[in-house]
């Protein structure tokens, strides 16, 4: 069994410097390319930016309600971009997603694609073409992501066999899940209560994140860009 190519992606979701940081710097020290949707400013934002050989930077807008991003969707976007000018990418905050966002995201030409689909562990998943009436976008379909794999009743948080199976692998992590080694939603709620001052010793998601390096390092696969997909 082999694999050529993983997407590693990032959704910020506000994670605080001291969250981010050490995450930036495993990724520069391994010489992993990555790609990071961004919710807010920040320190660790310059970072990313002066490292473009190793960083993909999108945007992550939260349309739901009571965004601290903007008072209209158009907004939410322009503001985003405007912190971000040089995305190409957007995932939406949970995949927040219908055909009249698609049509008014194509509206920024700057935009080419969109990652704010996610078919768990699915085969032969494809890159495709989305039409609107202010043109079309690439959109990328999620194969793994951390917040779905702690929902599930049985989970050993290992690397499965599904990774070799044909089709794109983009992985979806948030730096917070990293942070705490989240197993679950229930030890990741009760960390927030308690401050966030919890990690969790077994297995989770830094645990399955680690193996992934490892086999991204061991096997040499190579790690691309969302936008290098095509």
């Amino acid at each position: 069994m082999s694999i050529k190519k993983i997407n590693l992606t990032f959704d910020v979701d506000w994670a605080e410097e001291s969250i981010t940081q050490p995450l930036i710097q495993c990724l520069l020290e391994k010489k992993i390319k990555s790609t990071w949707f961004i919710t807010h400013d920040s320190p660790c934002l310059n970072i990313l930016r002066q490292n473009p050989k190793y960083f993909e930077l999108g945007i992550h807008p939260n349309f739901y309600p009571n965004s601290t991003q903007g008072e209209s969707e158009y907004e939410i976007v322009q503001n985003l971009l405007n912190l971000v000018p040089e995305a190409k990418v957007v995932r939406t905050h949970g995949v927040f997603q219908s055909g009249r966002h698609l049509t008014m995201l194509a509206k920024f030409k700057s935009l080419l694609s969109d990652s704010s689909i996610f078919l768990p562990e699915m085969q032969n998943i494809e890159p495709v073409t989305h039409l609107t009436p202010h043109g079309s976008i690439r959109r990328f379909p999620v194969f793994w992501a951390d917040d779905y794999e702690m929902l599930k009743d049985e989970t050993d948080w290992k690397v499965s066999n599904s990774i070799f199976e044909n089709g794109l692998k983009i992985f979806l992590f948030h730096p917070i899940h990293l942070h705490l080694n989240s197993p679950n939603f229930f030890l990741y709620e009760k960390s927030k209560r308690n401050g966030m001052s919890e990690i969790f010793e077994g297995r989770g998601t830094c645990s399955y994140f680690t193996e992934l390096l490892g086999l991204i390092e061991k096997s040499k696969v190579k790690t691309n860009f969302l936008n290098e997909i095509l």
